[in-house]
């Protein structure tokens, strides 16, 4: 394996620092290609890592699912990498005339539980909302997006790389927002949640003072670095549409002086994209929450909309709220509150949703429920666990499925807590609610020290990803890697299956030499196409094998050499003389006695002295170097 300089161009910019790392991240391969020539079947396969594993390796995977090694290595930094070999050089024996696909397993150390292993901090940007890129087939597999919400230090998109390098804040992107740019004075990037079709695409939700809620589609054109440029925003939802009546009665208090705000979330249903919308008024002035001012639903659009326009919004119903009181079925959605605006809702793996029920003074149901699970069909479930989602001054404020929906995480996101509480997940089908099990916890940041949790995203080694706002040390992205276990996390290489193709009707003749000496030699004949080939070699009396050689070019050092039949081939076995040097017996002594005439039994405890013995031969008296 050939390892190669990865070159990381970190362009910090003045608001931010590096990632401060205590621990490794889970690693995962990505950047990964292969290329394989079926004249020569020989495989070039490339691939990075953005942590070191502790052992890799490169499979054949065919439609069954079965898995052939094809190279393996043991503990890998993090680095690039490029491996060549031929497949008939390959750890497993690997099918022939069938479509075969390629994967790279990577291992990370076990772990003692979940840890935080790091975190970037910034005292000027807020970090709100966070996606991964983790589609491996995407063009910008792995990058981690962060939206940032503080006019002082920035609003817009800061991009990190694999390895959480700094990429850059993208920021007033030309779209045209009434008489001001999206990023002015009045504009506030929300969600950001990436397409789930590889193409790199992203959503943002954004809304300005006006208490209007947006919709915008990101098209991902890469620079020079392959860092997106985040340069052409696209309107998926207008204020006018939002507004009209075709999609709800949203309307504002014109008085407020708060801003509307958005949670969204995405999912493949059938042909369609289900985008989840949140969207909620906040009357600034009053601190009041007014019932019908929060709004959620789904926009449905079919995949073949490029630009995602021309869907349907399919309303949720709101349970009734009145008093400004929570009862056990609240608002999807939340009002302002300490800066941290609107709480995370996610679909689950049929379509359901998890929201938050938030509770801030102990007037509001202070004993009531923090998480909410909507089914597909709309019932609704509140969950306990101890005190953890039954808190006053508390709400839960990120909520997040990995991705195969197997695990869960969720914190609280008032500034009375740093927890964040990682579960397995089970769920049967669409009208069932999802069964949290196993519940653990994990301290984002030092006890004494509090946070507004905003937002959490898995990639896909299963670290999370939680941005924070802190409110006595600097805001800033925590990094938490789970505990793996012993599973290897596979990455599917692009391209086209391949195959190793062996013609029935043909076949190859195999012919042996020997050079430098004399020996016995099996193997040689005619074989069919791809038959398994053992040739051997034993030398005879007073030689010794050294390697078999094609060509000249050495391609065993074993005297049993095992290959596919893929080609005529002539083997040269290379004997060399073995040294032998003949001695002269002086005496040989046991205990005093003179035993020179007497038969020799290796079985005997005997201590001998003798002279010109370097090794001995009991039997006829010589002594060898062997």
């Amino acid at each position: 394996m050939k390892k190669i300089l990865l070159l990381i161009s970190c362009l910090i910019i003045s608001v931010a620092t590096a990632f401060a790392a205590t621990g490794q991240l889970n690693a995962y391969a990505y950047g990964a290609s292969y290329a394989y020539d079926p004249e020569t079947q020989t495989f070039a396969v490339n691939w990075s890592m953005q942590a070191e594993a502790s052992a890799v390796r490169i499979v054949a995977v065919d439609a069954q699912g079965n898995k052939y090694v094809l190279k393996q290595y043991g503990k890998t930094p993090a680095d690039a990498y490029s491996s060549t070999f031929s497949i008939w050089d390959a750890v497993d024996a690997v099918p022939t005339n069938e479509d075969l696909r390629v994967e790279i397993e990577v291992k990370t150390a076990s772990r003692n539980g979940h840890e935080v292993i790091g975190r970037i901090s910034s005292c000027s940007l807020i970090p709100y909302s966070i996606d991964v890129d983790d589609n491996p087939y995407s063009k910008c597999f792995g990058l981690v997006y962060i939206t940032h919400m503080n006019s002082t230090g920035g609003r817009g998109i800061q991009v990190l790389d694999q390895w959480l390098a700094d990429k850059g804040l993208k920021k007033d992107p030309k779209v045209s927002f009434g008489s001001d740019w999206f990023y002015s004075s009045r504009g506030v990037p929300h969600m950001v949640r990436v397409m789930p079709d590889g193409t790199g695409r992203l959503l943002v939700s954004s809304s300005s003072r006006d208490q209007e809620t947006h919709l915008w589609l990101l098209e991902s054109k890469l620079d020079a670095n392959n860092i997106p440029l985040l340069d052409e925003w696209k309107p998926v939802i207008t204020s006018t549409q939002w507004k009209s009546s075709s999609w709800t009665n949203h309307t504002a208090y014109a008085s407020g002086d708060k801003i509307a705000n958005a949670s969204i979330d995405i999912r493949e249903n059938g042909e369609n994209w289900d985008i989840l919308l949140l969207a909620a008024s906040f009357n600034g002035s009053t601190g009041e929450h007014s019932a019908g001012q929060a709004y959620s639903g789904v926009y449905r659009v079919a995949k073949s909309s490029s630009d995602l326009t021309g869907g349907v919004y399919i309303p949720y119903t709101a349970p009734v709220v009145s008093n400004n009181h929570y009862d056990d079925h609240p608002y999807i959605g939340d009002e302002y509150m300490g800066s941290t605006l609107n709480a995370t809702a996610n679909f689950d793996k049929y379509g359901g949703v998890f929201y938050n029920a938030h509770n801030e003074e102990e007037t509001r149901e202070p004993n009531g429920p923090a998480l909410i699970h909507r089914t597909a069909n709309a019932e609704f479930v509140k969950y306990t666990d101890g005190e953890y989602f039954k808190r006053k001054n508390l709400a839960t404020k990120g909520v997040r499925f990995n991705q195969d929906f197997s695990k869960i995480a969720i914190a609280q996101g008032n500034n009375m807590t740093n927890e964040l509480r990682i579960y397995d997940v089970s769920q049967s089908d669409g009208n069932s609610h999802p069964v949290l099990t196993n519940g653990v916890s994990v301290d984002l940041i030092d006890g004494s020290k509090k946070a507004f949790v905003h937002d959490i995203a898995w990639d896909y080694a299963q670290n999370i990803y939680v941005t924070v706002r802190n409110s006595s040390s600097p805001n800033g992205l925590y990094v938490v890697a789970t505990n793996l276990g012993d599973k290897a996390i596979s990455t599917p290489v692009g391209g086209q299956p391949f195959q190793v193709v062996c013609p029935t009707d043909q076949s190859y003749t195999i012919t042996l030499d020997q050079q430098g000496g004399t020996g016995t030699l099996t193997g040689a004949g005619t074989y069919a196409s791809c038959t398994k080939v053992t040739v051997t070699a034993k030398p005879d009396n007073q030689y010794k094998f050294i390697k078999w050689t094609e060509n000249g070019n050495e391609v065993s050092k074993s005297p049993t050499y095992t290959f596919r039949a893929t080609k005529k081939r002539t083997l040269t076995a290379v004997f060399e003389p073995a040294v032998y040097h003949n001695i002269t017996w002086w005496n040989l002594f046991e205990d005093g006695e003179d035993i020179t005439s007497s038969s020799l039994d290796h079985t005997r405890n005997a201590r001998l002295w003798y002279l010109f013995m370097p090794y001995y031969n009991a039997k006829n008296g010589n002594a060898s170097d062997r």
